[in-house]
């Protein structure tokens, strides 16, 4: 009998992140392909639910990493962090290393390299605008030459990474949608609720939605906003005067109000990748988005499954949010053609297209 591949995701935490439920996703799905175990820096339960076959082994048994207070502590904690993920490679007899995250991408690769094994590495976000400190973009300059594969998630990723890395050893593989999600998915009926989703930040520009939303003012319709952040007040004090707008905070039944939203607006400054636009779109919901880099552009075809509308237009998305509240034929058949779109971004898809990825690396 075959032994099983040893197979290592890195990154920092198990936390709420669209990161790492694109990690539980691919490692719940590939534990019956490999053996897989999931480095950590910190000791901290995974929020989203993991396969009892997969290992999660902590860099640290201490449940948070405190910050370090001068570059020499810093020095000092990043390199214990790459020291331990390199024993644990070792150790655990890994053969073939995938980061997660500009940091744990950097780790993953000089501990690979130190172990001799293949090594994938994943960047998430929109990489001219992520906050990156200079010493980190150096090591990334430095590391992602030596990675096996890149992995992006959008064309404008892969061509930022061309000038530092061959096309060859860059690959575009979008997000699954996490199959519980999926499972979620009901055929009751919809409501008169316009939803956005995503943490209460200004990248993600929810107050476009509320201003949109109170232009249109819509009697029996409400504007849900999801999300937790240092934006509540600010957003508070904008819908006050606004009829029919709630901020709901984070929620874990997050497909209960997928379920029952005809619209979504998507309204951020810029994106790695939209997970939150893809399973409302999943979920049959109309959507509205900027046209913000990078992402949306590459899942909306405008007017057909959906509107992309220029960031800080309020007119343009004040006038297709009326649209769609108003002519319930369009409303449905956009909703239909945006559900059809995420087919191609289902689980079995994303996971396969991984699956063949890893095995041309291992072999």
């Amino acid at each position: 009998m075959d032994t099983k591949k040893r197979i290592a995701f890195v990154i920092s935490k198990l936390s709420s992140g669209g990161a790492q439920r694109v990690i539980a996703t691919l490692a719940n799905n590939l534990v019956s392909k490999f053996d897989i175990t999931i480095i950590t820096y910190s000791n901290q339960e995974s929020f989203y639910e993991l396969d009892e076959k997969i290992n999660v082994i902590p860099c640290f048994e201490k449940d948070h990493i405190e910050s370090s207070k001068n570059a020499l502590q810093s020095i000092r904690l990043n390199y214990r962090l790459y020291r331990s993920i390199k024993n644990i490679l070792k150790e655990e007899g890994i053969d073939l290393v995938i980061g997660f995250i500009t940091q744990s991408n950097i780790f993953s690769v000089f501990a690979a390299k130190k172990n001799k094994v293949p090594c994938i590495i994943c960047e998430r976000t929109n990489p001219e605008r992520a906050k990156i400190q200079k010493f980190w973009k150096i090591l990334r300059h430095v590391a992602y030459p030596k990675a096996d594969c890149l992995v992006v998630q959008t064309n404008f990723a892969k061509d930022f990474y061309l000038k530092n890395i061959p096309e060859s050893n860059i690959k575009i593989l979008p997000n699954p949608i996490n199959p519980k999600l999926s499972n979620k998915r009901t055929a009751e009926q919809k409501e008169n609720i316009v939803l956005a989703v995503g943490r209460l930040h200004k990248l993600k520009n929810h107050a476009m939605a509320i201003t949109s939303f109170a232009n249109v003012n819509p009697q029996d319709w409400k504007l849900l906003i999801l999300g937790e952040g240092a934006e509540r007040s600010n957003l508070e004090k904008l819908a006050a005067n606004v009829q029919n707008v709630e901020l709901l905070g984070a929620k874990t039944n997050i497909e209960a109000y997928y379920n029952k939203a005809k619209i979504f607006l998507f309204t951020s400054y810029y994106e790695g990748f939209p997970n939150a636009l893809l399973e409302a779109m999943h979920f049959g919901a109309a959507p509205i988005s900027t046209d913000c880099k990078s992402g949306p552009s590459e899942i909306i075809e405008d007017g057909i499954n959906g509107y992309l509308v220029k960031i800080n237009d309020d007119r343009a998305m004040t006038k297709h949010l009326s649209q769609l509240i108003d002519d319930s034929n369009l409303r449905n058949s956009m909703g239909k053609a945006a559900q059809k779109t995420t087919e191609r971004y289902s689980s079995e898809n994303v996971t396969r297209l991984w699956y063949d990825l890893i095995i041309s690396k291992l072999n």
